[in-house]
């Protein structure tokens, strides 16, 4: 038997196992020999093919333009956007850089998404800053970082909502979804054994955040991604 049909034969011991010890360990054995023969896992389940799969790879992205006072709500955009492309983002301690797993193609959506969207909110905190008429420097800092983080979180909420409705759209997608997070983590796991989990907390004005919120639901988040002129991240 060829790696496919082994590939093929295991998928379906995972889908239709009762035994979810049985199920699980049929999938492990999957994504190992995906991986090991560098084939595309979710391809060969929705068509059969045997294109080469394209590796993850472990990229290091720089956060442009970003200080101690927002590297937190960039960061968490910047992981949202990861979120909904298939790419895993990991904070290097200390830095405004971070670590990304991923597919170089996915990558470069999320570093063209995660770029407008972050120039977009940073656009919308000024103008509505603008339009509060502060008289001095702190207040404005501190409506524009409330902001900020508002607009972020309504961003981020509707990135996970989008990928949610992506992966329930149909039995297929599901599938799909699910192949493409289990790879994900794979290759995390290869790539970064000793990863701990993180998490922070939202800083800002209760002004500024309520503004960025009801603003922020009128962000695009696809800008850009069917396009074909994205930037190529060499």
């Amino acid at each position: 038997m060829d790696i496919i049909e082994r590939i093929k034969k295991l998928y379906n011991l995972s889908a239709r196992n009762s035994s979810t010890a049985e199920a699980a360990s049929a999938a492990a054995k999957m994504q190992k020999l995906a991986f090991d023969h560098e084939l595309d896992l979710a391809a060969i389940i929705a068509g059969g093919t045997d294109a080469p799969r394209m590796p993850y790879i472990k990229f290091d992205y720089a956060l442009p333009e970003t200080s101690k006072a927002d590297v937190g709500w960039k960061r968490t955009l910047f992981a949202g956007v990861c979120k909904g492309n298939f790419c895993k983002a990991v904070i290097v301690t200390g830095t405004t850089r971070l670590a990304v797993i991923g597919q170089k193609h996915n990558f470069e959506v999320v570093c063209y998404t995660y770029e407008f969207l972050c120039r977009e909110i940073q656009r919308l905190a000024i103008e509505n800053c603008i339009a509060q008429s502060f008289l001095d420097s702190k207040s404005k800092r501190k409506y524009i970082a409330g902001f900020c983080e508002g607009a972020m979180a309504e961003v981020y909420r509707k990135l996970t909502a989008a990928m949610a409705y992506r992966t329930q759209e149909t039995t297929e997608s599901r599938a799909l979804v699910l192949v493409k997070n289990k790879e994900l983590d794979y290759a995390t796991r290869l790539h970064l054994p000793r990863l701990r989990k993180t998490s922070r907390r939202a800083t800002g004005s209760s002004g500024g955040y309520s503004d960025g919120r009801r603003v922020g639901a009128g962000i695009s988040v696809n800008r850009g991604v069917a396009r074909n002129d994205r930037r190529q991240i060499t």
